[in-house]
């Protein structure tokens, strides 16, 4: 009898620790699956603000760049005209 106790407590002992090791696994794993998606997800933010700052750098250079050329400009319209009235006065 003690022999056939001692049977039943080995399988329950064992199938016990057969669904501890399942649970504990498939848990890990999907910790792990999380942790993955959280590092992504992070990572994607942080290259979202990237594109973002350097999207504003963009733009803030391409006004810098039509300022020059607007200032350049109207300095090529002011040295035209002075030229036109210097040909005026000479005719």
């Amino acid at each position: 009898m003690s022999e056939g106790i001692i049977l039943v407590l080995v399988i329950i002992l064992f199938f016990g620790l057969m669904y501890l090791f399942a649970y504990v696994t498939t848990g890990f794993k999907d910790r792990q699956i999380e942790r993955r998606r959280h590092k992504k997800l992070q990572q994607d933010k942080l290259r979202e603000a990237q594109m973002h700052k350097d999207h504003q750098e963009r733009l803030h250079q391409i006004d810098m760049n039509y300022e020059v050329a607007n200032k350049r400009s109207e300095e090529i319209k002011r040295e035209i005209e002075r030229l036109q009235a210097m040909k005026n006065e000479r005719d």
